[in-house]
């Protein structure tokens, strides 16, 4: 069967692949193949495009190809849940502890000044990192004591986060793998019918001559 180009419609935007039809219509039977995970905020479009800039990358040739190459990008995108999880957490301790400084020793005055530069800090990294420095001289604490505070009041839940954030890597390290084997052994196969077919002609040059 000839290859032509077939695509994959989404709600808003078209995923192309380098399937014939029969290979399209395997994907299209396989239902969390055709699901998509968004981050918050994301659009379907966004999932797409970045899809198809990892697709294009692989270069997809064959359905297998396909869902490897989704596996990969739904995996990135846990591990980007992950870490904007774990930079949550690490501030949330950051916040508590500078609050707890400010505050004074028994917790008596309310202070906000905390809250406004690490509010400050979510919208405008720059200027957020200056204004915790201004409350960081105040009470007398470096960032590196307050982040490794911070990394200590929060461990229990950052180890678990870890943990899962390993696994995803690993699965994306694992995937690669057979993408990168699947493409040696395509390789390796047309090298194969090449040498074989180059061989067959040399056999039939020889019987040729012979004759």
């Amino acid at each position: 069967m000839a290859t032509k180009k077939s695509t994959k419609k989404s709600q808003s935007n078209t995923i192309v692949l380098d399937l014939n039809a029969e290979q399209t219509e395997l994907l299209a039977t396989i239902p969390w193949f055709n699901t998509r995970y968004l981050l918050p905020g994301e659009t379907v479009s966004d999932y797409d495009n970045d899809l198809q800039r990892l697709v294009e990358s692989i270069e997809v040739k064959d359905p297998l190809d396909a869902i490897l190459a989704k596996d990969i990008h739904d995996d990135l995108r846990e591990v980007q849940r992950m870490r904007a999880l774990r930079q949550a957490i690490l501030l949330r301790g950051m916040r508590n502890k500078l609050t707890s400084l400010l505050s004074g020793p028994y917790g008596l005055n309310d202070n906000s000044q905390a809250d406004a530069a690490f509010t400050l800090w979510e919208s405008n990294p720059e200027n957020g990192y200056e204004a915790i420095l201004i409350l960081l001289e105040e009470v007398g604490v470096t960032m590196d004591s307050l982040q490794a505070d911070a990394f200590s009041r929060e461990l229990k839940e950052l180890q678990l986060l870890d943990i899962q954030l390993g696994r995803y890597e690993k699965n994306i390290r694992e995937t690669l793998k057979m993408i990168d084997a699947r493409n040696n052994h395509k390789v390796m196969r047309q090298r194969i019918e090449f040498d074989l077919e180059q061989d067959q002609q040399k056999r039939l040059i020889d019987k040729t001559d012979g004759h």
